[in-house]
């Protein structure tokens, strides 16, 4: 068991190392601070009204993030996924604003297949932070790259249309395409299914 936890951390030291070069030195100093947890199917890791205390590094499995509007509608936020086979992946699930400020979540976090991930709790990143320079500066970057998904995304939903949403989505996660239903795409390009089917029809 120790060697497939340790088999396994090795996975977020891989991807953190594409942010920065990490040592062993500076890697013993987070080790033993990532605890294993495996969700089942359909497990809701965060609902709304609950404050995010944790970050999450999925291990293998996919999870959803979405919220729901005041008639109850979904809305899919992100898709968390970490395969091989992808183009690119999306490891780290939290709601960052109830992360950094410790307030309500408005987001679910739901686990879309069997997961294995490894959480770190706020209180122990940040007292990382406070006595490791370098590991200040890797949440520095890890962060600026998140604003920069997050800035993107919203740009996208407001200037682009349907159809140009819809081409992008498929040229950046071609691998989502094939895994996920037309109803969890469409809620995630803010359009119908009708209209989403209507796009794939006219192409």
């Amino acid at each position: 068991m120790r060697e497939n936890k340790s088999y396994r951390l090795n996975s977020i030291r891989h991807y953190l190392s594409q942010v920065m070069p990490i040592n062993d030195k500076n890697w013993e100093l987070i080790a033993p601070l990532w605890s294993s947890i495996e969700f089942n199917q359909g497990e809701l890791i965060l609902r709304p009204n609950e404050v995010c205390h944790q970050m999450f590094f999925l291990v293998e499995g996919m999870a959803r993030c979405y919220f729901l509007d005041e008639s109850g509608r979904e809305f899919n936020w992100s898709f968390h996924f970490n395969d091989s086979e992808a183009k690119s992946n999306n490891v780290f699930m939290l709601d960052y604003a109830s992360f950094i400020s410790e307030s309500k979540s408005r987001i679910y976090i739901e686990c879309l297949s069997d997961m294995v991930v490894f959480a770190i709790t706020k209180k122990d990143l940040y007292q990382l932070y406070n006595k490791s320079h370098f590991w200040s500066e890797m949440g520095r970057l890890i962060s600026e790259q998140v604003y920069v998904l997050v800035h993107n995304r919203s740009l996208n939903q407001l200037a682009l249309d349907a159809k140009e949403r819809y081409v992008q989505f498929v040229k950046n996660y071609p691998y989502l395409v094939e895994r996920l239903s037309q109803n969890q795409i469409a809620s995630f390009l803010g359009i119908t299914p009708q209209s989403l089917s209507r796009l794939k029809n006219s192409e």
